[in-house]
């Protein structure tokens, strides 16, 4: 029977988990978690490949939302740890374009003095924090 060789196979292989895909309809889930007990394995049964596919696609989607989450907090804690930091290179070093006087393509090196002198006049474009 090809299950049980499925099993012995994964046994000897140290896999614990594994898809057994069958649209027969001879196997169901009790069938295969007993035919499974006694090798310490796991077989989760799929009708269709599709149906596999779907899964891990599944798994995929809620991995990589968690490992998009935590690297948001991570970001987030950064940025505040070393918000003077921050804060002084963008005052030392921040350029905003200018649309009068030389034209739509220059700019104006915003200088120390300037951003302290600007401070809340940023009409919601570039938010000064301190």
């Amino acid at each position: 029977m090809i299950l049980l060789a499925v099993i012995d196979d994964m046994a000897a292989c140290a896999v614990s988990q594994g898809a057994f895909v069958s649209g027969d309809g001879i196997f169901d889930e009790t069938v295969l978690q007993d035919a499974c007990r006694t090798s310490k394995t796991k077989l989760h049964l799929f009708k269709t490949a599709d149906a596999l596919l779907d899964d891990i696609m599944r798994y995929a989607d809620q991995t990589m939302q968690k490992v998009y989450e935590l690297s948001e907090i991570a970001a987030t804690k950064q940025v505040i740890e070393n918000q003077a930091r921050l804060q002084s290179f963008l005052e030392e070093n921040l350029e905003i374009p200018v649309t009068f006087g030389g034209g739509f393509f220059s700019r104006r090196h915003l200088t120390k003095s300037e951003s302290h002198r600007n401070r809340g006049r940023s009409q919601g474009r570039f938010p000064y924090r301190s």
